[in-house]
C-alpha cells in the first residue's frame, strides 16, 4: 500500500511469530516489567513469517508492514513486543492451527 515502510521487529514469543502468515494483520502490543501493556502499532500487514527460509535462522523476527509514524514508535520501543492477530484475518484449519 502506498505510505508504507517494512520494519523487523523481534518479537518476545518464538511461538507467537511461528503462528504468523504473510498477509495476516496484527496489532503489536508493547509491555514488560518496566512497562505498562499498551497497542503501539494496529493493522501492521505481516510480510515475513518466521516459517520462512527468509528468517528461519531468527524465528522471532516478523517483518511487518506499517506507516512511517508507526515505524518509528516501533523502532524506539524498549519493552517486549508481542503480536495480536486480528480475527477477521484468521481462520482456524481442521487441525486446529491459523490459516490465512
Amino acid at each position: 500500500m502506498a505510505g508504507e515502510v517494512a520494519i523487523a521487529i523481534e518479537l518476545a514469543s518464538q511461538a507467537a511469530a511461528a503462528l504468523l502468515q504473510p498477509g495476516d494483520h496484527v496489532d503489536i502490543v508493547e509491555g514488560g516489567e518496566s512497562h505498562d501493556h499498551r497497542i503501539i502499532a494496529r493493522d501492521a500487514r505481516v510480510l515475513t513469517a518466521s516459517g520462512s527460509s527468509f528468517l528461519a535462522s531468527s524465528s522471532s523476527i516478523l517483518l511487518i508492514a506499517v506507516d512511517e509514524g508507526t515505524a518509528m514508535r516501533l523502532a524506539g520501543a524498549t519493552g517486549d513486543l508481542t503480536p495480536l492477530l486480528q480475527a477477521k484475518t484468521a481462520t482456524l484449519s481442521e487441525a486446529g492451527t491459523p490459516t490465512p
